[in-house]
C-alpha cells in the first residue's frame, strides 16, 4: 500500500465551486451561448469569405476560357461576316453545353449556392446574437467578445445578386 500512496490522494476533490442561484446560472448560460455564437459567427464569416473568393476565381477562369470564342464572334461581327458570326455563336454554344464551359458553369452554380448558404447561416447567427444581446442587456450583463458588426455583408449579397442575374 505504501507504493501506491495514500488512497485519498487519488480521490476526486469535492466540489469547491460556489453554487449559483437559478437566475445567475441562466445568465451564465446565456453568456456562454453568446460567446459560442460569436465564435461561430467568426467561423461562418471566414468560410463565406473563402466561398466568395472561390466563386470569383471560377468566374474569372470561365471568362478566360470563353474569351477566344468571344473574340472570334466580335471579329466576325466587325467584318460583317454573318456566316462566321453564326459559326462562332454555335461554337460558343457547343462549348457551353458540352465542353469545358459546362463543367465551369456547374462549378460556378455550386460555388454561388455555397456562398449563399454561408450568407444565410451568417444572417441567422446575427439574428440569434441580437436576441441574446437583448436578453443579456435586460439582465445587466456585458458580454462583448467580438465587435457587434463584424463585416458588412450587404455588399457581398449585392455582388451575388448581380452575378446571378
Amino acid at each position: 500500500m505504501e507504493l501506491l500512496g495514500n488512497w485519498r490522494d487519488f480521490q476526486a476533490p469535492g466540489n469547491k465551486f460556489r453554487k449559483f442561484p437559478k437566475e445567475e446560472e441562466a445568465s451564465l448560460d446565456h453568456a456562454q451561448h453568446f460567446r459560442k455564437l460569436s465564435h461561430q459567427q467568426m467561423k461562418v464569416a471566414h468560410r463565406l469569405g473563402k466561398a466568395m473568393v472561390h466563386y470569383r476565381q471560377l468566374r474569372s477562369k470561365l471568362l478566360l476560357l470563353a474569351t477566344p470564342y468571344l473574340d472570334t464572334i466580335q471579329l466576325a461581327q466587325n467584318q460583317t461576316n454573318e456566316q462566321a458570326t453564326e459559326n462562332g455563336l454555335l461554337e460558343l454554344e457547343y462549348w457551353e453545353k458540352f465542353g469545358e464551359g459546362r463543367i465551369y458553369k456547374v462549378m460556378l452554380r455550386r460555388a454561388k449556392e455555397e456562398a449563399q448558404q454561408y450568407y444565410q447561416n451568417y444572417q441567422d447567427i446575427v439574428v440569434k446574437l441580437a436576441v441574446l444581446q437583448e436578453v443579456l442587456k435586460e439582465q445587466n450583463l456585458q458580454v462583448g467578445m467580438y465587435p457587434s458588426v463584424f463585416l458588412d455583408f450587404a455588399a457581398f449579397q449585392n455582388t451575388l445578386i448581380k452575378v446571378g442575374s
